[in-house]
């Protein structure tokens, strides 16, 4: 399982580590999709029985600052989560190959879309 980011710094031209919260890979959980969430560096993972979390780092590069941002299961069946989108909606696709959007602050599920 994946417990560290490799992140490389452009202008110093380092590299460093930065471990992921815990309760990431403690889980046991698909490998994390790692983003951007309003500006913020974020994982969001799916960790059983379609439930979902979102995880933040408040204070990039600091490893203690990671926060639970949001959980939910309204899912059912397998999903993969695919990413966050510029208005901070989750993006998922689902075993039967559909996309589909999930708005954490009306808290509900934007209408699927079939793959081409």
């Amino acid at each position: 399982m994946i417990e560290t980011i490799v992140a490389f710094d452009l202008g110093a031209q380092t590299s460093s580590e930065i471990p992921l919260p815990d309760s990431v890979y403690c889980h046991g959980s698909r490998f994390p999709y790692l983003g951007i969430l309003a500006g913020k560096l974020s994982v969001l993972l799916c960790v059983e029985n379609g439930e979902c979390e979102v995880w933040v780092m408040v204070e990039y590069g600091v490893a203690n600052s990671w926060v639970k941002h949001h959980v939910f299961s309204q899912f059912s069946g397998d999903i993969t989560p695919y990413g966050f989108t510029s208005c901070s909606e989750f993006l998922f696709r689902s075993d039967d190959r559909r996309f589909a959007l999930y708005d954490p602050v009306s808290a509900k599920n934007i209408k699927p879309s079939i793959l081409s």
